[in-house]
């Protein structure tokens, strides 16, 4: 947990704190999740029911992408996250895995890749402060 914190986690920064700040506090939380994943990894390969083949990169980048889409369907099918996180933790199993395809992102391919993705969003397009967020090339701008 970040220095100063206890308890449960918040689900973002105080708006409050300075940019630094901010950036301080969610590499620590990056950090602890790594060191979570790691450690449940490790622990059901020693079980023998986690795939060796699958790195903690994996399972950050999918589960940044499920919790990115959880948000979109929650107000028309709140439950639908549930099939492609079914799906996803199955495909960590170890009966009868087909070979993954690729090679798994490195730490910092997936930094790089979280860092494009930006904050999770309450709602879709709502930056924060209501503004709505706007792609332009490979960075994100925010309109009021």
């Amino acid at each position: 947990m970040p220095p100063g914190q206890s308890g449960r986690w918040p689900c973002a920064a105080p708006a409050s704190r300075s940019a630094q700040a901010q950036r301080q506090f969610l590499q620590a939380v990056h950090a602890h999740n790594r060191r979570t994943v790691e450690l449940l990894l490790g622990r059901g390969r020693e079980e023998g029911t986690v795939r060796p083949d699958v790195t903690t990169e994996d399972v950050l980048f999918a589960l940044a992408a499920l919790g990115r889409a959880v948000p979109l369907t929650t107000a028309t099918t709140p439950d639908a996250w549930r099939r492609p996180l079914a799906l996803f933790l199955g495909g960590l199993r170890t009966v009868s895995p087909s070979p993954l395809p690729g090679r798994a992102l490195t730490g910092a391919e997936l930094g790089a890749v979280l860092q494009e993705m930006g904050p999770h969003r309450a709602r879709p397009g709502e930056g924060p402060k209501g503004g709505s967020v706007v792609r332009t090339g490979t960075r994100r701008s925010r309109t009021p």
